[in-house]
């Protein structure tokens, strides 16, 4: 049952994204990531991170918790592109953040499993191109073009 519920809480946490309604999508992923608070870590992770996503773009006084991270799962990884771009927002220098990034990316996995439609890979990104290191997120970023593109997302 979770997991139906949790997939559903996903899918509605993304359409509240895609129209822009951060906040009720941050609150959606948190709920989410209450259903796995003593369950799957990394689902739970991966909800976590979905809200941070999300709440980016509101201000930080708005911003729930985020949880420690190894980069060992999809949840993990999850995390560490969250964790990349704030520490590049807020530790300087920039570049501190570069090589979280890289490791939450992973070689594309990171894209592979949560696909372009999550809030969270362009987050990674983001903490490349502030850190400075654009090569690498110019290809990034066009894996996500790239990978949007495949799902038929309407990219102008």
């Amino acid at each position: 049952m979770n997991a139906q519920r949790a997939d559903a809480l996903f899918s509605l946490g993304q359409t509240l994204y895609r129209f822009g309604r951060y906040a009720d999508a941050g609150s959606v992923f948190r709920q989410g990531a209450a259903l796995f608070e003593d369950d799957d870590r990394q689902v739970r992770l991966s909800f976590e991170a979905a809200a941070f996503g999300a709440e980016y773009h509101l201000p930080p006084d708005q911003h729930g918790p985020l949880s420690t991270a190894d980069g060992t799962g999809p949840g993990d990884r999850a995390v560490l592109a969250v964790a990349a771009l704030r520490k590049c927002l807020t530790s300087p220098p920039a570049s501190t953040g570069a090589d979280l990034a890289t490791r939450a990316l992973k070689g594309g996995t990171l894209l592979a499993e949560l696909t372009s439609r999550s809030p969270v890979v362009s987050l990674a990104v983001l903490a490349l191109l502030h850190s400075g290191r654009l090569v690498e997120a110019h290809e990034a970023a066009d894996a996500v073009v790239t990978d949007a593109r495949d799902r038929g997302a309407p990219i102008p």
